[in-house]
């Protein structure tokens, strides 16, 4: 009998296989995360966006508020476009007041997932 210690080849082969397996799992968890983070930060961005362009209007005369649609594209965010909805508040009724709607679109591509969103901000301008 031979007392050689060490491993074999077949148990070399089995730890290999298994930390494969661990290594592939733990980089799907990041891959996860970083696609994840894209759709995080584009969500943020689209959302800055949106309370800018509230604002942009708030800030004009009442009378500059004409109903109509708006479409415009958003450098810096991946795949957006904004549209911006004018409107008489109620529909149809006495012009006092003026319903601001906008909506920022954006689509994201990180390996090979795309994501898309979309954030809706709304408020209502009244006459002074």
């Amino acid at each position: 009998m031979s007392s050689q210690s060490g491993f074999t080849l077949v148990e070399l082969m089995v730890a290999s296989v298994m930390l494969s397996i661990s290594l592939l799992a733990i980089l799907s968890v990041f891959t996860t995360s970083r696609s994840s983070q894209t759709y995080a930060a584009a969500l943020q961005q689209a959302y800055t966006i949106a309370d800018s362009e509230i604002e942009r209007q708030r800030a004009l005369d009442f009378a500059s508020l004409i109903a109509g649609t708006t479409t415009t594209t958003q450098r810096g965010l991946p795949g957006g476009s904004m549209i911006v909805k004018v409107e008489p508040y109620p529909s149809g009724s006495i012009q006092y007041l003026r319903r601001i709607t906008v909506t920022v679109s954006w689509s994201t591509q990180s390996e090979a997932i795309r994501k898309t969103g979309s954030v809706t901000e709304e408020t209502l301008v009244a006459r002074p």
